[in-house]
């Protein structure tokens, strides 16, 4: 695997309020995780994708892999109340090398593919 996407859908950074995270609250017709889902499914220079969801968020999330059509998921990880913590659980978990990662978290959800795909090649470029 080249490029791997993390998508941190967990924290307390993420939550609005005690049981409601802003990654899975619905946003247009489908919850705020799916779009980024999508964005990373959309963008050919992403070979793979975790996602970090809380221990009670496993089922939901397999599901929504599942309905959306995500087949760049490699992974769905538990994550913890830090954003440090997480990826550091992220990391220890990763199936294969990556030589780029690209983390977003999924509470913002109108990131552009142009934008990652610039990340990545600045990523490329400079190192």
């Amino acid at each position: 695997m080249n490029t791997l996407g993390i998508i941190i859908a967990c924290g307390k950074e993420e939550e609005i309020a005690p049981g409601t995270e802003a990654a899975f609250l619905t946003l247009g017709n489908m919850p705020m995780v799916v779009h980024s889902l999508q964005l990373f499914e959309n963008t050919p220079d992403i070979d793979g994708v975790i996602i970090a969801v809380g221990k009670d968020r496993i089922d939901a999330t397999l599901h929504v892999i599942r309905r959306f059509g995500c087949t760049k998921v490699k992974g769905v990880v538990v994550g913890s109340a830090s954003r440090l913590a997480t990826l550091r659980t992220v990391y220890s978990k990763i199936p294969e090398p990556a030589s780029i990662i690209v983390v977003h978290e999924a509470s913002r959800p109108f990131i552009k593919k142009e934008f990652i795909q610039e990340t990545i090649k600045a990523a490329k470029r400079y190192g």
